[in-house]
């Protein structure tokens, strides 16, 4: 199991995080911001439309989900 949370994927739009499931979205959003600034005024922001529900229980470790965020 991680310690902590990682990056799992880079994009210049997107970035996908594996973290913690008790994290809300501002401290997903904060983590993403410090460990990746994105270089927008709005920096990265939990994406929350689309068909796929936004939280996904990561398949590797007990406890921790993957999120996608958007610039």
């Amino acid at each position: 199991m991680h310690a902590k949370a990682e990056i799992l994927r880079i994009g210049m739009l997107a970035m996908q995080v594996c973290v913690p499931e008790e994290w809300g979205d501002d401290t997903i959003e904060e983590y993403a911001n410090d460990a990746n600034p994105a270089g927008t005024m709005h920096g990265w922001t939990v994406r929350k439309d689309g068909p796929d529900p936004y939280r996904v229980t990561c398949q590797h470790n007990v406890d921790y989900i993957h999120v996608v965020l958007i610039c």
